[in-house]
């Protein structure tokens, strides 16, 4: 019978090791889709504020209107341009961290709707996926520990009658 509760025990903890795998290599993934859609609306903000500043239908305009409308501009680019340099700079461990101190709520859920899974082939998927395992691991021992002590047998000593 003890045999039966290893194998349980090691099937429960791959399910665990896996399953962090995974959810860490696809948080990689989302990650990156979430950079990528910021790049696109940094580059959008860019192109609005140089519109503004140059287009000829903004001079045409009064200048408060227009002074109103590239301030705005130019307050979004910054916005944007923040949170691309923080996250673009920040390391493997701090990136998920900066992603969603400078998130983007409109971004955020933009990427869940057209999130696509993918399988980690480049450095940093790879790198996740292994934290991932091994927070999966830590995870399972954590919480195996607790029901180990009330599911081990208690025995009895008795004393030696001389």
């Amino acid at each position: 019978m003890d045999w039966v509760w290893r194998k349980i025990d090691v099937l429960v903890a791959a399910t665990f090791v896996a399953g962090a795998s995974i959810a860490a290599s696809q948080g990689h993934a989302f990650m990156t889709q979430y950079q990528e859609r910021l790049s696109r609306d940094l580059e959008q903000a860019r192109a609005r504020v140089n519109e503004i500043k140059t287009g000829l239908r903004y001079k045409l305009m009064s200048d408060i209107v227009r002074t109103e409308l590239e301030t705005t501009a130019q307050a979004r680019f910054d916005q944007f341009n923040v949170a691309h340099t923080a996250i673009a700079g920040s390391g493997a461990i701090t990136k998920p961290y900066m992603l969603m101190r400078y998130r983007e709520p409109r971004l955020i859920a933009e990427t869940e709707r057209a999130f696509v899974a993918r399988v980690p082939r480049d450095a940093g998927g790879i790198f996740y996926a292994v934290l991932g395992a091994l927070l999966g691991f830590l995870a399972y021992e954590v919480l195996k520990f607790p029901v180990g002590l009330l599911a081990r047998p208690r025995t009895r000593k008795f004393r030696r009658r001389v």
